[in-house]
């Protein structure tokens, strides 16, 4: 890369488009060195090295947030471990949460397919039934209470209220804690 390059030059020496490289320096994580006489931003090698770090850490698994954090510390005269060891551990507690969230969506879809599998040989899907019931109340009930969603074993034999009969135990998802639905949406008794 020259002694001062233009954003095309910087992104295709850090192999990043250059949308990249003007959403970090509209963000505050790289700034241009100055500007030639075209007006055309001009970056130095730091600026390489720079996007670089920047990558280098999201791959790690950082935010951005965490990045910037990062960059004053690799900027500063000393970089304390100590701070990147607290970055480190709220990241994984991040991640550990996400990770969370993710198995929760994999436990509904898995029942979601389960249910299609049951349902194949008739003529209206019950997931997009489900769906569509839910949609219907969907946002009447704070956000966190959709985050609180529990895990339901309905037992055999347990009637909803339409009077149909559960076939066998199956483990729901249900947003309130009070009462548990059946595939209707019924609430049960």
């Amino acid at each position: 890369m020259p002694r001062e390059s233009t954003i095309g030059q910087l992104a295709a020496a850090a192999g990043v488009p250059t949308s990249t490289v003007r959403y970090y320096e509209r963000v505050g994580l790289v700034e241009a060195d100055g500007r030639s006489e075209s007006n055309y931003r001009l970056y130095g090698p730091d600026a390489l090295e720079r996007v670089r770090f920047i990558r280098a850490a999201q791959a790690t698994g950082f935010s951005l947030d965490d990045v910037k954090a990062l960059l004053a510390l690799r900027d500063g005269t000393a970089a304390p471990c100590g701070t990147v060891r607290q970055l480190i551990e709220k990241r994984i507690s991040h991640v550990s949460q996400r990770m969370k969230d993710l198995r929760h969506v994999q436990r509904v879809l898995k029942a979601s397919l389960e249910l299609c599998l049951e349902s194949e040989d008739s003529e209206n899907c019950k997931v997009i039934e489900q769906l569509r019931e839910k949609s219907r109340t969907y946002g009447q009930f704070p956000r966190v209470l959709r985050k609180m969603e529990m895990p339901l074993t309905l037992n055999l034999g347990s009637r909803c209220t339409m009077g149909m009969k559960l076939a066998r135990r199956r483990r729901r998802y249900c947003i309130a804690t009070d009462f548990a639905t059946c595939l209707h949406g019924r609430i049960l008794r």
